[in-house]
């Protein structure tokens, strides 16, 4: 009888899309972190360039290889990939990104103490969260933005009860979405250091989404529509006003400043609203941080806009 495999501490999921000439930097960073004790599950989306053959000259024993033969979206292997990791920890990392060396290290000590999910930073992320396992789920709800895909770190067993979320082309914001869920069963960390780089995802069809602000904008839009009842029922006036905050900075990333102004205008509202009405949530409000997130998301937005 054969001998059974022995069980990896880390399965890695890379879900893979016409990136013939990305993935190999992706891969390279997970094969390069001084965590060693991993596997690397490649799933391929049906590629119709030449990213099978690139993969098919990797030859690496940790390496497990599916490639598919229908295009069902990233939402879906991504779910299909926590279904058959071995790993007692589950890590994400999309093609075009890259993990810093000690990701995988940081994330494992991070988890030493029993924690089910953390997740870290990326390189970049603006605004930054500041969620630690003392924060619960209203936290979560007000924070708004909390984490992408590349930082993700979950338990096996905690998977089981966490799914990844499609919502408007393919699955942007699930991973905020993930995060979300898993912070209404489970205990969340935050490890506050920037481990990943994000960079781009074969799955926007060649468009880097994080550079992509008007595409984005009306997405994190459609995000805040499906969670905006949640918000209010569990962070009030308070709440809808963060997350029109959010907005107005989403936004402005794009130069819309008409969308900018009404959705600033609705933060103040929600705001003032929430001084006079009985507060079933209380945040401090730093008045420079919002200013400094603006000024920069105005900046950006002029220099981008076409």
């Amino acid at each position: 009888m054969m001998a059974e495999l022995r069980k990896p501490k880390i399965t890695v999921l890379l879900c893979t899309y016409n990136c013939e000439s990305s993935i190999m930097m992706s891969l390279k960073s997970i094969l390069w972190q001084d965590f060693q004790d991993f596997e690397i599950l490649i799933l391929d989306d049906a590629s119709s360039d030449g990213t099978k053959k690139v993969l098919e000259e990797v030859d690496d024993k940790r390496i497990k290889k599916i490639f598919f033969k229908k295009n069902s979206g990233q939402t879906h292997n991504l779910n299909f990939g926590t279904r058959i990791a071995r790993g007692d920890y589950i890590a994400f990392l999309d093609v075009g990104d890259i993990w810093f060396p000690n990701f995988l290290s940081k994330m494992i000590n991070a988890t030493s103490d029993g924690t089910q999910f953390a997740y870290c930073w990326t390189s970049g992320q603006n605004p930054k969260c500041y969620l630690s396992v003392d924060n619960n789920y209203a936290d979560f709800l007000y924070q708004g933005r909390l984490a992408d895909t590349i930082t993700l770190f979950i338990s096996k067993d905690a998977s089981k009860k966490v799914k990844f979320q499609a919502y408007k082309d393919g699955g942007y914001l699930k991973d905020d979405a993930f995060t979300l869920s898993a912070s209404k069963i489970f205990k969340v960390k935050l490890v506050p250091e920037e481990l990943s780089v994000k960079l781009e995802t074969s799955y926007d069809g060649g468009v880097n989404v994080s550079r992509n602000f008007l595409r984005s904008a009306y997405l994190a839009l459609d995000y805040y529509q499906s969670i905006e009842k949640e918000v209010y029922k569990y962070c009030g006036f308070l709440g809808l006003s963060r997350h029109n905050y959010i907005l107005s900075v989403q936004v402005l990333y794009s130069f819309q400043i008409r969308w900018f102004l009404f959705r600033l205008f609705l933060a103040i509202y929600y705001f003032l609203l929430s001084l006079v009405t009985p507060r079933i949530y209380s945040r401090k409000i730093r008045p420079l941080s919002i200013l400094k997130s603006i000024s920069k998301a105005f900046l950006i937005g002029f220099m981008k806009r076409t």
